[in-house]
């Protein structure tokens, strides 16, 4: 995946960017539409070229965490999840940030009908460890 760069302000610590290319988040296919919904922050001091590699290592992560999130959330709710439950999910934000190529994480929310209700569910990352979770709504 490329890294477009969208924005880079001096008051700012963060150069923001954007995938020139469709992704999978979670195993959902996000296509060019839909690319208003994810944010990569990558801090200022860092070399782009050293960041993309661990970038697509950890997109390639995000998109097949499938048993670690189910782990996680199941131990949250305190209930099984149906086998199949990812195949529903909707994904409705991605934020990564980079502070350097060994300090990163991701903020994704997502929905599931007929598990969370209308809730959203927003999942915190620290590399490839789920730190916090939210429900909103």
């Amino acid at each position: 995946m490329q890294l477009k760069i969208l924005e880079v302000q001096d008051n700012e610590r963060y150069i923001r960017c954007a995938p020139s290319d469709e992704f999978r988040i979670f195993d959902v296919f996000v296509d060019k539409e839909e690319m208003d919904m994810f944010e990569i922050f990558i801090a200022k001091e860092q070399d782009l070229k050293k960041i993309k590699p661990v970038f697509d290592m950890y997109m390639d992560w995000l998109n097949s965490c499938e048993k670690e999130l189910t782990e996680y959330l199941q131990e949250q709710l305190g209930e099984e999840l149906p086998i199949h439950w990812m195949k529903d999910i909707e994904v409705y934000s991605v934020s990564i940030v980079f502070n350097s190529i060994d300090d990163y994480g991701a903020t994704i929310s997502f929905g599931v009908e007929g598990i969370f209700g209308e809730h959203i569910v927003e999942i915190n990352f620290e590399k490839n460890e789920i730190e916090d979770n939210g429900l909103v709504g």
